[in-house]
């Protein structure tokens, strides 16, 4: 397979087996808000990190497994992030 020039992510690595979306959206204010949590799958063997393409996102906190997770203080304005790529450390 060939790799996609305009991502970031390691999609040749890992996979979203499924993404289940919780949003609520407010066509005025032309916002939505919610939640996507990701079903994945390592395609390789020895996957330690999932990196989800953020581009225009502002992500308010992250989880594994249900827990929340630590995200590097120099990524967070405002307590909100504000990137253009989400690495997650793997998970136990």
């Amino acid at each position: 397979m060939t790799a996609d020039p305009t991502t970031q992510s390691n999609y040749l690595e890992i996979a979203s087996k499924h993404v289940a979306f919780d949003w609520n959206v407010d066509f005025e204010k032309q916002i939505i808000a919610g939640t996507a949590t990701h079903s994945l799958h390592a395609i390789k063997d020895g996957v330690k990190e999932v990196i989800f393409d953020t581009s225009d996102l502002e992500i308010e906190s992250v989880s594994v497994n249900g827990e929340r997770t630590d995200v590097s203080p120099e990524l967070i304005s405002d307590s909100v992030l504000r990137l253009t790529s989400l690495v997650v450390q793997a998970w136990d």
